[in-house]
């Protein structure tokens, strides 16, 4: 087994209160197997399988206030995978928006109480679309002591290898 990652990110912060990320990422994972019979070459079998992902984010974050954040997001993934135990090769592309708002509601003292609340839409070229709502809470009653709750709902299409090997 083979992996290769390579990864390019540029960070434009154009105020103390919005900045923009920008993530682009390449990935390769080769997998190859040979089984030989010994002393004859009549059963032997070499397999050479890659898989391509590409990806691109970015991120806004936009802070309104001390107790208000909001980040939007949109994530391209784009997948190709090769076999020879396949008829044709295997694409896939899937497009991503999001977003987030963190909101402190409550503040006093060492105490406070946060919120925050997600959306994803997933819009997967296999798949379809699949809404991904998400809720969060925080509450610090005293600086060491930190309460969390969330709640969400995910999506996660298979990999290659699952839908088209295994």
């Amino acid at each position: 087994q083979e992996q290769f990652l390579g990864s390019l990110e540029h960070r434009l912060k154009a105020s103390s209160t919005l900045q923009l990320v920008s993530r682009g990422t390449y990935s390769q994972f080769r997998d190859q197997y040979l089984s030989d019979q010994r002393g004859a070459s009549e059963l032997d079998q070499y397999e050479d399988n890659r898989e391509h992902l590409a990806q691109l984010t970015s991120l806004l974050s936009v802070e309104f206030s001390p107790a208000h954040k909001t980040t939007f997001g949109l994530e391209h993934i784009f997948q190709r995978f090769d076999s020879e135990r396949l008829e044709h090769r295997g694409n896939r592309y899937r497009l991503s928006p999001f977003a987030q708002h963190a909101w402190q509601v409550w503040k006093h003292g060492d105490s406070r109480f946060d919120l925050v609340p997600g959306v994803r839409l997933d819009i997967d070229s296999q798949f379809g679309t699949v809404l991904s709502p998400k809720l969060a809470i925080q509450y610090t009653p005293v600086e060491p002591l930190v309460l969390r709750a969330s709640y969400g709902r995910g999506f996660r299409a298979p990999s290659f290898q699952e839908l088209l090997l295994l």
